[in-house]
């Protein structure tokens, strides 16, 4: 059971199979609070960063990264970006508006099951910094994607 979870809808100017690409793609995950590299392996791929406390101090991480259950069906797209540790699920729903745009639901489900954080962080702080990571995640790619779909460099 996951100890927070933020859930957020928002729209791209960008058609259904582009979003689902990048969603798909784990070198989106630049945009994560903290992420300062992607490594993108022949057998795992890896994040690696610094998480900033909002109590102070930093906790560094290195964590597996993987698509689950990503299936595209007409009209309708949907995956699971899984985040090893801390565990985190980033839950994906897409469906086209029109043929130069897409509906994005997002939920994301994160926990500290027994860890240093989830000793010492209360809930409503973990939700808003889980909340604010949201919020910069979806503009980095919001903005990726519409970029590129404007036709100018990524």
């Amino acid at each position: 059971m996951a100890l927070a979870e933020i859930t957020t809808d928002f729209g791209i100017e960008a058609p259904l199979e582009v979003v689902w690409e990048k969603v798909k793609d784990p070198k989106s995950m630049k945009y994560w609070h903290g992420v300062s590299r992607v490594e993108v392996g022949d057998t795992e791929t890896l994040i690696i960063g610094e998480l900033k406390l909002p109590i102070g101090g930093a906790v560094q991480f290195k964590s597996k990264l993987s698509v689950e259950d990503a299936e595209m069906t007409v009209g309708h797209a949907k995956a699971t970006v899984r985040i090893e540790s801390p565990s985190t699920a980033l839950i994906w729903n897409l469906e086209p508006k029109g043929d130069t745009a897409t509906h994005c639901d997002l939920v994301v489900e994160y926990s500290l099951p027994g860890g240093p954080l989830g000793r010492v962080l209360p809930m409503s702080m973990l939700q808003k910094v889980i909340g604010e990571n949201v919020r910069l995640y979806v503009r980095g790619i919001r903005s990726d994607l519409q970029t590129g779909a404007a036709g100018e460099s990524k």
